[in-house]
């Protein structure tokens, strides 16, 4: 059927057992995942803030994750991941992405025996998320930079942090090739109708296109088309590819004053990356319910010669 979600269609199976084929039993199951990753969002945004900005008080750290969660929860781009029935597998492997996260920053503040379990803990559990969707795919990519930032544990110690590492990046990869097979099975998009520059140009044209609903989510749409030809040299890309360069440039320029934004840049564009365009499939160009785990962390550091692993 173009996915292979095993843990995916036994919640289904679950939910058949209990609801039959009523509706509203399978959307209730899909708001309650939905309620619990709103809370699991809580929790690693008040980790994180905490982490980046160390001379703030208890209550701000508690203030910004509730606004954190609130944001998450509520924001009109979670529509479709919530109503859609079959978008549970987004619901599934959000969840198990950020319990992957939160047990790992629990082994990074552990020692010995407990840093051990906390591992098998979070890679366990990111195998059950890519068992849910493969579109998180990225994250070991994404744990490095959070070793850079806000966690700083780079300096110095780049050969343990790539080991550790290696137990996630082997199910990634396992999980891609599966994907890219059951995917190849429905039709890849042709290569020819989009060549390379093509391909480039959608992926910037994403990184931008998802910002820009976050900040301003109007004229919301179940399918936002992919043209016959996308030219990189018209408007509509070349646009934003102009702008997701320039914001790089800029991040990276700033990233002694300011390491938090560069971080949830390279998150931000590590988590689309897998739905960007590259290896595409389909008739959409971006679709909302991408957005989900394109959570913000750009909590601005109060020392700015705090992460010099960012230089």
């Amino acid at each position: 059927m173009g996915h292979w979600i095993p843990v995916t269609w036994l919640t289904f199976s679950v939910d058949y057992a209990l609801w039959g084929m009523n509706a509203s039993g399978y959307h209730f199951t899909n708001i309650v995942l939905h309620a619990v990753a709103a809370a699991l969002v809580y929790f690693l945004s008040r980790r994180l803030l905490a982490l980046g900005l160390p001379a703030a008080s208890p209550r701000a750290i508690t203030l910004g994750a509730c606004a954190a969660a609130l944001f998450f929860a509520v924001h009109p781009l979670r529509v479709e991941s919530v109503v859609w029935v079959t978008e549970r597998r987004d619901e599934l492997s959000s969840l198990f992405y950020l319990l992957t996260v939160l047990a790992y920053l629990k082994a990074c503040d552990a020692s010995g025996a407990r840093q051990t379990r906390w591992r098998v803990v979070s890679i366990g559990v990111y195998a059950l998320g890519l068992l849910s969707k493969s579109l998180i795919m990225s994250l070991p990519l994404v744990l490095l930079v959070l070793d850079v930032y806000p966690l700083r544990r780079a300096r110095g110690a780049w050969r343990q942090i790539l080991l550790e590492k290696l137990p996630y990046l082997a199910l990634a990869i396992a999980a891609a090739v599966v994907s890219v097979l059951a995917v190849a099975r429905l039709g890849l998009t042709s290569a020819s109708a989009y060549p390379p520059p093509a391909r480039v140009s959608m992926a910037l044209y994403s990184l931008v296109f998802y910002v820009w609903k976050t900040v301003l989510p109007l004229g919301l749409a179940p399918m936002y088309e992919l043209p016959a030809r996308v030219d990189p040299t018209s408007p509509r890309f070349l646009i934003p590819a102009i702008v997701a360069i320039g914001v790089t440039v800029a991040l990276i320029l700033v990233r002694r004053s300011w390491p938090a934004a560069l971080a949830a840049w390279l998150v931000y564009g590590l988590t689309v990356a897998p739905v960007s365009g590259i290896v595409h499939n389909g008739p959409q160009l971006v679709a909302d319910r991408y957005s989900r785990l394109h959570l913000d962390r750009g909590a601005r550091d109060t020392d700015p010669a705090a992460d010099p692993g960012l230089a």
